[in-house]
């Protein structure tokens, strides 16, 4: 009787507990142990009389559709445990705003330091070119440092959500945030579009000055710095409320997100991936060591990158 325990308990390793797994188990060990006794009582030994109760265990189609609908429990159960909620979504789009203000205000800095080197190249004469230049190539470098930081941030808080589900609150959380945004949005495009119409105004009242044209580069800056603040913001709630998945990288979709996006097609594609690269590179070495013509072999993966689009739409196609 131990054995035929150890054997049903083994069927079961891994099976998140719940009521439905302990009612199955409690069936399954009963049948077992009469048909053990029918087994005993018309002569069988017991090692033999094991043998059959495991080996008549009924239909294993039915007991793995048990099973399954016990591991489907414990799937949706990981869903719901997985599922990102509205204090995960707000971290993430408070760091996205930070981001966005780094990544924004970097490219006001680009544009100021041209225009500073403009307007020290040709506004002033007593300042020579290695300074202008250097003004503005230090104003581009801490520009870099912004983007920089900004992008490293919005790829770990990004990361740490991909593919995963979204709660069903969390979306009308993000709703709620979006709507309540959409006024802010329309003045930043308002107002970034007014600054680049003034910008234009400010060079003409200038007469094309170099000091006008660093009027009018500082001022399209704050214009621009506007748009993407503005575009990354509305953005970032568009990643919780287009699907069910949440996608950080529409380039590199994980398992979930393919198969919300693709269904069925999501293996393939996925199989596609991982298998297509590595045979264009072996391909690739392989013909590059036998001819030695490096200098034309590397054409292989131009071919390829075309081809494996073609294979992606082709699996994609309805």
């Amino acid at each position: 009787m131990d054995t035929i325990n150890n054997f049903l308990e083994s069927l079961f390793l891994g099976v998140k507990d719940s009521p439905q797994k302990e009612q199955l188990k409690t069936d399954l060990l009963a049948n077992m142990e009469d048909r053990y006794q029918e087994l005993l009582a018309d002569g069988k030994g017991e090692a033999e009389a094991v043998g059959t109760v495991i080996t008549e265990l009924g239909s294993i189609d039915e007991l793995l559709e048990e099973l399954k609908l016990i591991h489907d429990d414990f799937e949706e159960e990981s869903e719901e445990y997985l599922a990102i909620q509205p204090e995960e979504a707000s971290s993430y789009l408070a760091g996205f705003r930070k981001s966005g203000l780094e990544i924004a205000f970097g490219v006001l800095l680009c544009t100021t330091g041209i225009g500073l080197f403009l307007l020290l190249e040709d506004g002033f004469r007593h300042v020579n070119d290695t300074t202008a230049l250097f003004v503005m190539l230090l104003f581009i470098a801490i520009a870099v440092g912004f983007f920089i930081t900004g992008g490293m941030r919005l790829s770990n808080i990004g990361e740490s959500l991909n593919d995963r589900p979204i709660a069903g609150n969390t979306k009308n959380y993000i709703s709620e945030l979006k709507n309540a945004f959409q006024r802010s949005f329309t003045v930043c495009i308002v107002s970034g579009v007014g600054l680049c119409i003034v910008s234009v105004a400010l060079l003409l009242m200038t007469d094309g000055s170099p000091f006008g044209l660093f009027l009018m580069l500082t001022t399209i800056g704050f214009g621009v710095f506007l748009f993407v603040y503005a575009g990354m913001v509305q953005g970032s709630f568009e990643s919780f409320l287009k699907g069910n998945i949440f996608i950080y990288d529409n380039d590199n979709l994980g398992p979930r997100a393919m198969y919300e996006r693709y269904g069925e097609k999501a293996a393939s594609l996925s199989f596609l991936e991982k298998v297509y690269w590595p045979i264009i590179t072996v391909i690739y070495l392989l013909w590059s060591f036998t001819t030695m013509n490096w200098h034309y072999t590397w054409v292989i993966f131009a071919i390829a990158g075309i081809l494996f689009q073609g294979l992606q739409a082709l699996i994609k196609k309805d």
